[in-house]
């Protein structure tokens, strides 16, 4: 750019973003016609913008219009009949004409708009037709991935409920204040059509109140009632100031905001039921929407004495004749694992839908990778947290000091903005910081946070200009080696962004956000007013819904045991478009193996929707399926499995990858499982011939063993207690029982890795060679070999198809569709082709890093044993044959189903 300054650049490219934004969201296009579209718009509008600001522009906007979402997933009940299609016509679409065009001019593509369009037609078609003669009550379940999109969609839901007829709509916006005045600034701004903050409890005077968002569309639309505002939750204050009385308005739409807590959940039943008769219900149609659903809102209590917030849910769902309860959640399996069999609950028996993703949208996979395959700049993995902040600490633990790699983030983050600066954006920042969940440790973070980015502001603003004629700054120097490391493969430069970093550095503030900055917000009114640069010191509060605008760098070095908590931690996924490649996560490599094996069983969860959905099977049916497969679900606290957690588990492993994630390190049970493979290697090769591959992938292989050789080992071996699945000889005691003729005989594999003569060996006991694969291990936790690398995971993506026999994999290959997206054929897609199960082993070597010399002496002392088993079939199958069935052991309930801790350190009046 020329002689503008910065703000002014700045200002000029957003405007002439904006208005191509526009036009292209409009239309289809490719890049000649944007290109063409800058050149005649820019001269007028940014006259400064030089051609390198051009490109930058045209590859946003590219970049965020071309963006595509993938096709959604649903099942239904079998007696749902549609009734949109005979009604559309009829309706006037005003509140969502509105929002559609608030959505493009914020820049969302036009496949994006179309997409909310089409998903929330067809979760308006499932909620039911409100003019329809009551009474009726409906439950359903939306899926979508954490920071995905999923408020747009309820917005949309909302605007098109109200447009056929809904007039009540009640949101549980989270559980903490802070995401309840997130959720009404939003609603306000999508919905409402006014700033709530302006609003009046009656219709009087609307003319002086503030418009926001779709009510700058369209005025005439903004006239919905809102008895919550930013700055107010319902109360029994807020009870007695009303003077309306919904039961006699139905023309009149009412919108309330509120979050699960005992006290506002009873004042709002309170207000409902002390305006009917004895016996009487409101006529008006209800939609109740319940965001993360999966806290708080489930029962984890006696179906007598079911808990406060789940009765008070019911409660209010029972005032009203007609009534409609949607669930959104990304973290569903608590939903799924409520009883279906008590028509008071809240499971989702009308339907499951699954929303897609944007192709835009950054999530695990771009994050951490899979299970298969991970290698991300994004991940930094954490070597010295945990000797300030011990995963098992108190709240008395006291920190003096930063760990060298937090200071290190802090310093990349003062980069990041900078770079984003030099890219012409001056988008809101963040950097989230989650190592305790104990208020008085976030408070001492906070504290030398503070101190750290006085630190680096001074140095910046007293030294840079001296640095740059070759004085020496220590901390400039610091500044400068960080973000070569982390952001050195970067077009944009040091040189680029120095003169940047003044600006840069200055507005960065450091907040803590905790159940008691919570409380005050809640007790005082107070809004939350957030640093448009913003590094968030905190625990569970920023661990769930609350969204961090621009957030750049996180740091979070937390031991979650359920996976649901562990996903809503990763505040990080959502949309970065224009800084996707600054983001970075600090975080323990431990946690983020269980991000990938988490991710998989979403995946999973995904793909079996799909399938029951193709299959015209019901939610009681998908929540059964889930059940019978806890060995990749059971992620969840366990007093949300309440129904779930009985007798005995049934496991259907048919058609599921089940393999040894963690490894015993302890060197006696090394031995032991070293001498339970020698064991079975004599044995299989006494009655079976061997078999020996070396094309592409090296092993042995020996074919029909009979299914007792198989479980012998299986109860033999010593897994680590956290590989639940293979707890209590539950997996070797079926293999021995299950009387299904396809697994009665196994293919044994031996697995081998490079072919070194150096690392050639013998199993004892026989004369099988072979040649251990190497591994990286992470063993920072006692006791716990994980694998760790670019797989981290045991087993190859290609392994289960190279060992199997060459005409079925060939059938396999002949039958199975090829991927879309030109990827590999995915593992599972070649187990329904399995003629019969396979047990792969593993002997590895545990490498210290990739670049290992294949020629290093290796012993057979060395060997670490790890376990693969596949079986035939299909996963969603509810076929008995196929299930595991034991009981649950203390440890399993220790290690599966730890349950979730109480948000931050002492937060537990949400059912108080």
């Amino acid at each position: 750019m020329n002689n503008s300054s910065p703000f002014e650049e700045d200002q000029a490219f957003q405007l002439l973003e904006s208005m191509i934004g526009m036009a292209i969201s409009l239309k289809t296009f490719d890049e000649g016609f944007v290109v063409d579209l800058i050149n005649k718009t820019q001269p007028g509008v940014a006259p400064g913008l030089d051609q390198h600001a051009k490109d930058l522009l045209l590859h946003r906007l590219i970049a965020r219009h071309s963006v595509r979402v993938e096709q959604g997933a649903l099942v239904t009940r079998h007696d749902w009949k549609p009734w949109l299609a005979s009604r559309a016509s009829s309706i006037d679409w005003g509140h969502w004409n509105a929002y559609r065009t608030l959505l493009i001019r914020m820049g969302r593509s036009l496949g994006v708009v179309d997409s909310i369009h089409e998903v929330t037609d067809q979760i308006l078609e499932l909620i039911g037709d409100p003019t329809e003669a009551g009474p009726w009550a409906r439950r359903g379940l939306v899926i979508g991935e954490v920071q995905s999109g999923k408020t747009s969609s309820y917005i949309g839901l909302l605007n098109k409920a109200e447009d056929a007829g809904y007039r009540i709509f009640i949101l549980l916006g989270g559980h903490t204040e802070a995401l309840r005045q997130q959720t009404q600034r939003r609603v306000d701004e999508g919905f409402i059509g006014r700033d709530s903050r302006t609003l009046e409890t009656s219709t009087k005077n609307l003319t002086s109140q503030g418009f926001v968002g779709v009510g700058t569309i369209r005025r005439d639309l903004a006239g919905a009632m809102s008895p919550t505002t930013v700055l107010r939750d319902f109360s029994r204050a807020t009870q007695k100031s009303l003077s309306v009385n919904i039961t006699h308005s139905a023309d009149t739409t009412y919108v309330l905001v509120v979050k699960k807590n005992k006290h506002v959940l009873e004042a709002l039943y309170s207000w409902l039921s002390h305006q009917l008769a004895v016996g009487e219900q409101v006529s008006a149609p209800m939609l109740l929407l319940d965001d993360e659903s999966d806290y708080a809102s489930i029962n984890t209590s006696a179906e007598d004495t079911p808990t406060v917030i789940n009765s008070s849910i019911r409660a209010l769902l029972s005032i009203f004749e007609r009534s409609t309860y949607v669930a959104y959640t990304a973290t569903p399996f608590a939903n799924i694992f409520i009883d279906d069999a008590i028509a008071e609950d809240l499971f989702p028996r009308d339907f499951v839908y699954f929303l897609g993703s944007p192709d835009n949208y950054v999530g695990a996979k771009r994050i951490f990778g899979t299970t298969e395959y991970s290698e991300s700049e994004a991940v930094v993995y954490l070597q010295d947290a945990e000797d300030v902040f011990p995963f098992r600490h108190k709240q008395s633990l006291i920190v003096t000091k930063l760990p060298a790699s937090l200071q290190e983030a802090i310093r990349v983050h003062i980069a990041s903005i900078a770079v984003l600066q030099a890219r012409g954006l001056t988008n809101d920042t963040s950097m989230m910081i989650n190592v305790s969940r104990f208020i008085r440790v976030q408070d001492q973070v906070y504290r030398l946070v503070r101190e750290e980015i006085s630190v680096i502001r001074n140095a910046v603003q007293l030294h840079l200009e001296m640095y740059k004629r070759n004085t020496p700054n220590t901390e400039l120097a610091a500044l400068r080696a960080a973000f070569e490391k982390y952001l050195g493969e970067l077009e944009t430069t040091w040189e680029d962004i120095v003169d940047y970093l003044p600006t840069a550095v200055r507005d960065v503030g450091v907040s803590i956000v905790n159940s008691a900055t919570d409380r005050r917000l809640d007790e005082s009114q107070e809004i939350w007013d957030r640093p448009t640069r913003l590094i968030a010191v905190g625990g569970d509060v920023l661990s769930r819904g609350l969204t961090l605008e621009g957030l750049i760098t996180t740091y979070v070095y937390r031991n979650p045991k359920a996976s649901d908590t562990l996903l809503q931690m990763a505040r990080w996924f959502g949309y970065r478009d224009g800084y996707e490649d600054l983001c970075r996560v600090w975080i323990a490599q431990d946690m983020a193996a269980d991000y990938r094996f988490v991710d998989d069983s979403v995946d999973e969860l995904r793909t079996m929707i799909r399938r029951m959905s193709q299959l015209r099977l019901t939610p009681e049916q998908f929540g059964l399926a889930v059940k019978k497969h806890p060995g990749s679900l059971l992620i969840t606290a366990k007093n949300k499995m309440r129904s779930a957690v009985e007798a005995h588990y049934q496991i259907s492993v048919a058609g599921r990858i089940i393999e040894t994630s963690k490894l015993r390190s302890d060197p006696s049970i090394l031995e032991e499982n070293r001498k339970a493979l020698w064991s079975l290697i004599a044995s299989i090769d006494r009655v079976s011939t061997r078999e020996t591959a070396s094309s592409g992938r090296s092993y042995t292989a020996w074919r029909g063993i009979d299914k007792s050789l198989v479980a012998e080992f299986i109860n033999k071996f010593v897994f680590h207690p956290e590989d639940a699945i293979f707890s209590q000889h539950a997996i070797g005691d079926f293999i021995e029982r299950t009387p299904r003729k396809n697994f009665a005989l196994w293919d044994v594999i031996l697995e081998n890795g490079e072919l070194s003569p150096s690392h050639k060996l013998l199993a004892p006991g026989s004369t099988i060679e072979f040649y251990p694969p190497r591994r990286q291990m992470d063993d920072s936790r006692p006791g716990l070999f994980r694998v760790s690398g670019n797989r981290a995971r045991l087993a190859g993506s290609t392994d289960v198809a190279s060992a199997m026999e060459q005409e079925h994999r060939l059938a396999a290959k002949a039958e199975i569709p090829k991927p879309e997206n030109g990827k590999g054929i995915s593992e599972r897609a070649y187990y329904p082709f399995l003629n019969r199960p396979l047990l792969m082993i593993y002997p590895l070597i545990k490498s210290e890093n990739s670049g290992d010399s294949v020629a290093q002496v290796i012993d057979i002392e060395d060997i670490i044993v790890g376990v693969k088993l596949a079986f035939p079939g299909d996963p969603i199958s509810l076929d008995s044959n196929s299930d595991v069935s034991y009981m649950i052991n203390t440890v399993a309930q220790r290690e599966w189903l730890t349950e979730i801790e109480e948000l931050d350190d002492n937060i537990s009046d949400l059912d108080a």
